[in-house]
């Protein structure tokens, strides 16, 4: 038996198709980070390939007490076992070496290093090893296998170590090998265009009954974009909400200025309010709960230009005529 560790829709998207893809009965574990993931579960529950749930509160971590300093130096192990052994009742040893984990950078990732429990790595977003140290501003010190404190760390068998930079990771899984920041001899190759190809049109279906409960409209305009948001404030990109409200204003105001009739796709964590913008200028809005990728599985979906700032979703949708980014350069004049 296999079991999933996810953390956004995303995840629970790929752990649902791989289980189709592969014709096998699967566990789930789900932390609560994951945008409106009560409902998911009431969805795909019921599911034949979906075997035992487990939840837990994957964000009350962060308001772990420590006495002092030293405190937190010496036992910080002990608090954080202390933390999932409390949140989730699982014997990990019954999966063997078919544990798979999007996330390893946080509580649960630190709880299989401390135990030195071996899990397969999938990449958390599409591409995401290619992005995350510019877009979270890691250090390469941290994420760099061969560096000096990363090879302490593993040598003494301390500390946070994420990113597949510990012993314990069996396998990186990644979309594309190309341009990665991260350099190991155990990355695999999985494009997530073949786990789509090898489904069949009732599991497409399937998948797209779980996750869109809503009918996307497309108007039948001259010109139509597509714009997919990011929780840049969220994510500390930006200082405030107010800063990404603007920004997407900005480029909303530019875009239909040019002719376009936009809708706006927010990012799952997203949490601005765009319904005065799409009142302001006539745009369409589709649900942010709904995994972008999803959206190929609607033959009534076309656009003619997909456009964000950074995020990768775009790159998998097949309705579109071009992809734009702005990147980061665009974000920096905001900062």
């Amino acid at each position: 038996m296999k079991v999933y560790c996810c953390f956004s829709l995303y995840n629970l998207y790929i752990a649902v198709a791989k289980a189709m893809v592969q014709n096998e009965k699967i566990d789930l574990v789900i932390g609560s980070q994951m945008p409106d993931y009560k409902n998911k579960i009431e969805t795909i529950k019921s599911l034949d390939f979906i075997n035992d749930i487990y939840v837990f509160d994957s964000v009350d971590y962060k308001n772990i007490k420590y006495k002092n300093t030293f405190d937190k130096i010496v036992n910080r192990k002990n608090y954080e076992n202390k933390y999932i052994n409390t949140k989730l009742k699982i014997d990990w040893t019954k999966y063997k070496d078919n544990i798979f984990l999007f996330n390893d950078f946080e509580i649960l990732g630190w709880y299989f290093v401390n135990n030195q429990i071996r899990y397969h790595l999938i990449e958390d977003g599409l591409n995401f090893f290619k992005y995350f140290n510019k877009y979270y501003q890691v250090n390469k010190v941290d994420y760099d296998i061969n560096s000096l404190k990363v090879r302490l760390k593993n040598k003494l068998n301390i500390g946070h170590r994420a990113f597949g930079t510990n012993q314990y990771v069996i396998d990186i899984e990644v979309n594309d090998k190309n341009g990665l920041a991260i350099d190991r001899e155990n990355i695999i190759e999985k494009p997530r265009k073949e786990i789509n190809d090898k489904l069949t049109l009732q599991q497409k279906k399937l998948i797209y009954g779980i996750f869109c409960k809503q009918k996307i409209i497309n108007n039948n305009c001259n010109k139509t974009l597509l714009l997919c948001t990011q929780p840049l404030s969220e994510d500390g990109q930006l200082q405030n909400l107010e800063q990404q409200m603007q920004i997407y204003e900005d480029i909303i105001k530019e875009y239909t200025g040019m002719g376009y009739t936009i809708t706006i796709k927010p990012h799952p964590r997203d949490k601005a309010d765009y319904s005065n913008l799409c009142e302001k200028y006539n745009c369409l809005y589709i649900d942010k709960y709904i995994p972008t990728e999803v959206l190929n599985y609607d033959d009534s979906v076309f656009y003619d230009l997909a456009l964000s700032i950074t995020t990768t979703a775009i790159e998998t949708l097949e309705f579109v005529r071009e992809r734009k980014y702005l990147g980061f350069e665009f974000l920096g004049r905001y900062k």
